[in-house]
């Protein structure tokens, strides 16, 4: 009899471990379906690089065919406050008088700032910086200038998931900016200016593939000159 319960025992036992072992990787039925996966840490990182493709539409219409590309960094420093940098390059022909002429733009600009979240994945900045642009022509060397310039302003920034969205507007200045100044007075833009000020608006929107690499499309609006910048973003 005691052999007997042993046996039994050690049946059901078995039976018991054979029952259980194929649930591991199946759910059991009744508990609800798991959530499809999301993307962690999906904050705004101020860490990142961009590269991008440059289109002008100069407020002129003796420049035309511009194309460029251009590179930008942000580094935080703090909790709240960040440095960031960019260089671009562009070229493009200048037609007035009908003595076609290739030009080359170098402009760098230096800056920090500011950020404060104002809701999950919201934060408004404030940012300021120098600039300096450095302008070339290929045969009327007499028309090569440096300006020097500043700019600063508030912003915004909005993450959605993998959608981002950010504006600026930058009150700026420069000086020496001798652009237009080859063109007869009459055929200038109008409020044209060595040392043009004014509001430089900057918007766009990011599309994260990843946590690390992004899609990038932005716009830069000025009086004279806009720009469209498409390229990616590289977050570390």
């Amino acid at each position: 009899m005691r052999k007997a319960n042993i046996l039994l025992n050690t049946l059901v036992l078995l039976a018991s471990g054979l029952a259980t072992a194929g649930d591991e990787t199946t759910p059991a039925k009744g508990l609800a379906p798991l959530a499809p996966p999301v993307m962690e840490n999906s904050g705004l990182s101020y860490d990142f690089i961009d590269l991008h493709y440059i289109f002008t539409d100069f407020g002129s219409g003796f420049f035309s065919d511009s194309h460029g590309y251009g590179a930008g960094f942000s580094k935080m420093i703090s909790n709240d406050f960040f440095v960031n940098g960019s260089y671009a390059f562009s070229e493009f022909d200048d037609l007035f008088c009908g003595c076609r002429d290739m030009a080359e733009n170098h402009r760098y600009r230096l800056g920090s700032g500011f950020r404060k979240a104002i809701a999950d994945h919201a934060d408004l900045t404030f940012e300021g910086g120098g600039e300096f642009l450095d302008s070339e022509y290929q045969k009327n060397n007499h028309r090569n200038f440096d300006s020097w310039g500043y700019y600063v302003g508030p912003g915004i920034r909005a993450r959605a998931g993998r959608f981002e969205m950010f504006a600026n507007a930058f009150y700026f200045h420069r000086e020496g900016d001798n652009s237009q100044n080859h063109i007869w007075p009459q055929f200038r833009s109008g409020g044209y200016s060595q040392d043009p000020y004014g509001w430089r608006f900057m918007t766009g929107f990011i599309y994260h593939l990843t946590e690390t690499f992004g899609l990038r499309v932005a716009g830069e609006i000025e009086d004279y000159d806009s720009n469209l910048l498409v390229g990616g973003r590289y977050n570390f």
